[in-house]
C-alpha cells in the first residue's frame, strides 16, 4: 500500500511491475470515504493512464498485489459502497 504517492504513479508502476508483472493488479482509492470517493482498478500497465484521465493528483491510496484479485477476500468495509458515510 502506498500513501501519498499517486502523483508519482507513472514512475512507480514500472518499478512495481518488476516484482508483480505488468498485469499485477492495482487499485487507486481517491478521497476515500468522502461523497466524491473514486476507485480505479486496473493493472500496473494501465493504472497511470487511468489516474491521469481521472485527474487524480492527491488524497489517494495505491494498493498493489494479488490480494486485489483473491476470490475469498471481500472488499474492505472501509471502502465498501454499502457502508454509510
Amino acid at each position: 500500500m502506498l500513501h501519498l504517492a499517486v502523483q508519482r504513479i507513472a514512475e512507480l508502476a514500472p518499478q512495481l511491475a518488476e516484482h508483480y508483472g505488468d498485469d499485477g493488479p492495482v487499485a487507486v482509492v481517491a478521497r476515500a470515504s468522502r461523497d466524491d470517493e473514486l476507485v480505479l482498478r486496473g493493472t500496473l500497465a494501465d493504472i497511470a493512464d487511468q489516474v491521469a484521465a481521472a485527474g487524480v493528483v492527491r488524497t489517494a491510496v495505491v494498493v498493489v498485489g494479488p490480494v486485489l484479485t483473491a476470490g475469498e477476500f471481500p472488499d474492505s468495509h472501509l471502502y465498501s459502497t454499502t457502508r454509510a458515510r
